[in-house]
């Protein structure tokens, strides 16, 4: 007849409920991250504007590092050899 059980029914229905309830947390998460990145200051410069103030420049002060790093992941130790990797990302 192509019916379907009650037991099938609730869980179908379940899987249903749990992969919706699942979903809106998923967007929930989504649109606060997108708010946060919409809040944030916009103060970076531009490539160009950094690069030339960079080779103006008659030193290297911290105000240029920390302009020109966005910022810096430091790995876990590597155990044979005690090494440490670190990856450094930049701003243009």
């Amino acid at each position: 007849n192509g019916l379907i059980t009650d037991d099938d029914f609730a869980d179908m229905s379940r899987e249903f409920h749990q992969s919706l309830s699942a979903m809106k947390t998923l967007i929930g998460e989504t649109e606060s991250k997108i708010y946060a990145l919409q809040k944030k200051p916009d103060n970076s410069e531009s490539a160009m504007q950094l690069i030339e103030r960079c080779t103006d420049a008659e030193s290297l002060t911290g105000d240029i590092v920390d302009s020109m790093i966005d910022y810096i992941e430091v790995g876990s130790r590597i155990p044979k050899s005690k090494e440490r990797p670190i990856t450094i990302h930049w701003n243009f």
